[in-house]
């Protein structure tokens, strides 16, 4: 029964579990190419890009929308993409752009998307001063809309100093404290760049992020595919009880109480010689010494 119960938590646990690793390419685009055919990786839909930028300083540089690279990506088991392009922000200047996109779920994939996970993947902040911040923010609607939720809000930041570094970060939706999937979300960043102070010459750049989604199966799936686990586990079960060995201390009770109880029909049982059971059917004599 131990192990029938063990078993069954470890079927249930790969439910959950998709593969790590995926043989896929995935196309590079830019802001202007996706917005007009759209970028489907794995299966999310990902469009309505859009930049805005605001710059402040003699060496300050942020990328337009057909200057930003988008590489579709597989990582931990979740789709998403890489952003890369060059954000520069020399000694005073002030770097500030802020980045808006929207990904679906394709109909037929039957998965919603239940959290993000956002990283500097390349990014340095070479004098004392400089500082890079980065808040992602998803939401369930168009941002700005009526009744639109905010679903995560998400923050990383690099500085000079090696301790106060946060260059990654994951949530889970909710809504209203509930944890919640969607079949489509809005998602905006954040990205700030601020160069070191008077005299400090190694400016701060980023030219690569990445973002990923949390995928997970619609309820429906998981209760068909956990129903179906459930009833192999309980005959595997009933199967197990069946088939087995009269064991030998017993040989020496009634012996049609204990071929009943071991799930056959009246045979005779010498002492010594007991059954091995077969559903309804004796097996085979099988002696106990």
């Amino acid at each position: 029964m131990k192990k029938s119960k063990k078993f069954m938590r470890v079927a249930l646990l790969l439910l959950c579990l998709v593969p790590l690793a995926r043989a896929e390419l995935f196309p590079t685009m830019s802001f202007d190419e996706i917005n007009s055919s759209g970028m489907q990786v794995g299966d999310k839909l990902f469009s309505n890009f859009s930049i805005v930028n605001y710059l402040d300083g003699t060496l300050a540089v942020a990328p337009g929308a057909d200057q930003i690279q988008v590489t579709g990506v597989f990582i931990g088991g979740n789709y998403g993409i890489r952003f890369n392009a060059p954000w520069l922000a020399g000694s005073g200047s002030i770097v500030n752009s802020t980045i808006a996109f929207q990904v679906q779920v394709v109909p037929e994939s039957g998965l919603y998307i239940a959290g993000n996970m956002f990283a500097l993947t390349a990014s340095n902040v070479g004098s004392d001063g400089g500082f890079i911040s980065a808040v992602e923010t998803v939401w369930d609607a168009e941002p700005g809309s009526m009744g639109a939720n905010r679903l995560s809000s998400l923050g990383l930041y690099d500085s000079a100093d090696p301790l106060n570094r946060k260059l990654s970060d994951q949530r889970d939706f909710l809504v209203d404290g509930e944890p919640a999937s969607l079949k489509q979300i809005w998602v905006k960043k954040d990205i700030t760049l601020l160069g070191g102070g008077a005299g400090q010459f190694a400016p701060t750049h980023l030219s690569e992020f990445t973002q990923t989604f949390v995928q997970v199966p619609e309820p429906a799936s998981v209760g068909m595919l956990g129903s179906g686990v459930i009833v192999a586990l309980l005959r595997r079960s009933r199967i197990r009880r069946r088939n087995r060995f009269v064991p030998r201390d017993r040989c020496f009770a009634p012996i049609d109480s204990m071929i009943l109880e071991a799930g056959a029909e009246e045979y005779s049982n010498p002492c010594g010689t007991p059954y091995f059971y077969e559903g309804r059917e004796p097996k085979a004599y099988l002696p106990n010494f």
